[in-house]
């Protein structure tokens, strides 16, 4: 008797965790209440984010792919004009009302943490995006910015529509390539694109690329920093330069226009193999002695610490005289350590990281009252019996020589 009560409540409370799973159990009669949904990153989905003008930047009609938790087949996106600091100041004193024109749109399920859904006909802006499901529920908003749609009609010789670099700032050895984006508007249905790499201050061209591009579609070519015998191109300015031609000979070399600005500047970006680990106000405390192999740069708790360039996470710990620690294995033949950090890094031994990447925060854990960083480097080559972690590189040095 005993037995058949027990197994009775296990099947009893098997059903509501399953129940659960899918949402909160309610005070009465243990109904199911659906979860709020809340989205985690919102970003162009074209060939994976490499045919994107930005992660967050989108056109009318091309696909937004949104992850998060708690999604369903029958959620809807709601796009919602964002506005300034200025428009919010004068809402608040009551002198503009309050707008509540959105536009929202079905969803493609891809699964409870992923949504994707074709951009509707808005006006160029900043968006406010959220999802809501069918209860209503919202979740919380994030931003993207939408461009107009291209203006420029198709003509006898092939026009640039947009060029631009997908990243302002691009890292050597970084888990994503460089992508140059450009779109054509010709009468043809493809034509011939010529891209060139150019570093600025010497105006060498150090990589080319020819395509057939669609015309009035994205078209991408992709750099990982590499020169064409695969050494890494040395740090600086570079350029994107765009040739188009038909098949009738028609030529334009222009780079066009994106969003009403020059894609000359557009094109152009920064190559940097190195990032000061700490992103935020610091000032170099005590250097590299007899006993301390490392630099120690002071700065609030909290601030945050970047992976100082890319690789791999070779190490996560704790230890009773460095804190919360952790290794960076760079792709430079070097090893970079992080001390007295503030809680668990954000990432984990294994783990591929570009240089720039958030991994943590600056604390005081350890054997150490002071907020600050310690900082090593090692040269993994000089690996002997006293340090198997590598030779010790001057760090203050190294942090000088990166600072910008």
């Amino acid at each position: 008797m005993v037995t058949a009560v027990i197994f009775s409540l296990l099947v009893a409370l098997s059903g509501d965790m399953a129940a659960a799973s899918t949402g909160s159990i309610t005070a009465k009669g243990g109904g199911v209440s659906p979860s709020r949904p809340k989205v985690l990153s919102a970003q162009c989905w074209l060939d994976q984010g490499l045919s994107c003008f930005g992660d967050r930047t989108v056109r009318p009609g091309q696909p937004l792919l949104l992850t998060g938790k708690n999604f369903s087949r029958t959620a809807e996106i709601v796009f919602r004009p964002a506005r300034s600091k200025k428009a919010k100041k004068r809402r608040g004193s009551g002198r503009i009302a309050r707008s509540k024109a959105a536009a929202v749109v079905k969803t493609s399920s891809i699964d409870n943490s992923q949504l994707e859904a074709s951009v509707p006909m808005l006006r160029q802006g900043k968006y406010l995006v959220q999802v809501r499901n069918s209860s209503g529920l919202q979740s919380n908003p994030k931003s993207i910015k939408v461009l107009a749609r291209p203006q420029i009609k198709p003509g006898n010789t092939p026009r640039i529509v947009d060029a631009v670099a997908k990243f302002r700032r691009f890292y050597s050895g970084g888990t994503q390539p460089q992508a140059f984006v450009f779109q054509v508007s010709s009468l043809q249905s493809t034509v011939q694109a010529n891209v060139e790499l150019v570093e600025i201050a010497s105006g060498t061209v150090l990589r080319q690329w020819n395509v057939d591009a669609k015309t009035n579609k994205a078209t991408n070519v992709t750099w990982d920093g590499s020169l064409i015998n695969g050494d890494a191109a040395p740090e600086g300015r570079y350029q994107f330069r765009l040739q188009v031609s038909d098949s009738a000979g028609n030529v334009t070399t222009s780079t066009g226009s994106l969003a009403g600005k020059e894609a000359k500047k557009s094109a152009t970006f920064s190559y940097q193999k190195y990032v000061f680990p700490i992103q935020g106000s610091y000032f170099m405390g005590r250097g590299r002695s007899a006993g301390h192999d490392g630099v120690d740069v002071m700065a609030k708790r909290g601030t945050p610490l970047v992976a100082v360039t890319s690789g791999k996470i070779e190490y996560v710990g704790n230890h009773g005289r460095a804190g919360i620690y952790l290794i960076i294995s760079g792709f430079d033949n070097k090893r970079y350590f992080y001390l007295h950090m503030n809680e668990r890094p954000l990432v984990s031994k294994g783990d591929r990281v570009s240089a720039g990447q958030r991994i943590g925060s600056v604390g005081n854990t350890g054997n150490t009252s002071d907020y600050h960083l310690h900082f090593e480097v090692r040269d993994k080559a000089g690996k002997n019996k006293r340090s198997w972690f590598g030779r010790t590189l001057d760090p203050k040095k190294f942090l000088l020589g990166i600072a910008r």
